[in-house]
């Protein structure tokens, strides 16, 4: 059986469909000793070898991690002088793992690891529209105009527009407690939408990916993804 060159180096663990397009492009995957640039090309996973800038490419067994990333964690594969990665929160894991979507440093909560491309991209891609669950805690109080602003749509940085669906509104002494759901979640989106109606998030956290929720899972811990899990994510494909 033949697979797409790129859905091989997704499965292998390389990176995203997309980041292994971009290897392919920059040619910096051979094929039985031959570079290969073309987008499309097939492999068969039993008898080609494949390398990544001469580096065999072995396929590995997929994986799946759901994890409670706490504040000062990166949600990157990239080393950091300054903050530790998602990714060193699970030491004894001999794949090659990447973050299905990203939490900003000062966010916590559930984040999923894998080493599966295709499940990584269900994830990320606003078509298939997995939905993310947070709670959001903000330094004021909701208003009904604020209420109002937010059903029809925040815009945001000039292009997007932002409509997240609030679930519920906590009074607090201080502010309040939003819990909220979003289909996509651009990078700081949250933070951004309040910020636009003149509200300061003092604490961000995701509960919920998917059919995938945090529990009671700790800070730092992580667990594997049960079956019945990962299938649902894969419905999302049809």
């Amino acid at each position: 059986m033949t697979l797409r060159l790129q859905k091989f180096l997704a499965q292998c663990g390389i990176g995203s469909r997309r980041s292994c397009e971009k290897l392919i492009i920059d040619g910096c995957i051979s094929v039985n000793g031959q570079v290969v640039t073309k987008l499309g090309s097939v492999v068969d996973p039993i008898s080609d070898k494949v390398c990544l800038n001469g580096i065999p490419i072995h396929k590995e067994s997929l994986v799946y991690w759901a994890l409670n990333k706490p504040t000062s964690v990166v949600c990157s594969c990239k080393h950091d002088r300054k903050y530790k990665r998602v990714i060193d929160l699970v030491p004894d894991n001999d794949s090659r793992l990447y973050p299905a979507g990203r939490l900003d440093v000062d966010s916590e909560g559930l984040v999923i690891l894998t080493n599966d491309g295709k499940l990584c991209n269900i994830i990320t891609h606003p078509k298939y529209g997995v939905t993310k669950e947070y709670v959001v805690w903000i330094d004021n109080e909701l208003t009904a105009e604020d209420k109002l602003n937010i059903a029809n749509g925040i815009t945001i940085d000039n292009s997007y527009i932002a409509r997240p669906v609030i679930k519920e509104i906590v009074p607090l002494k201080s502010g309040c407690k939003v819990r909220l759901e979003l289909n996509e979640g651009r990078n700081r989106e949250i933070r951004k939408l309040f910020a636009a109606i003149y509200k300061n998030v003092v604490r961000l956290r995701r509960i919920r990916v998917g059919p995938v929720k945090i529990g009671s899972l700790s800070p730092c811990k992580y667990r594997p993804l049960r079956q019945s899990e990962i299938e649902q994510f894969y419905r999302y494909d049809k």
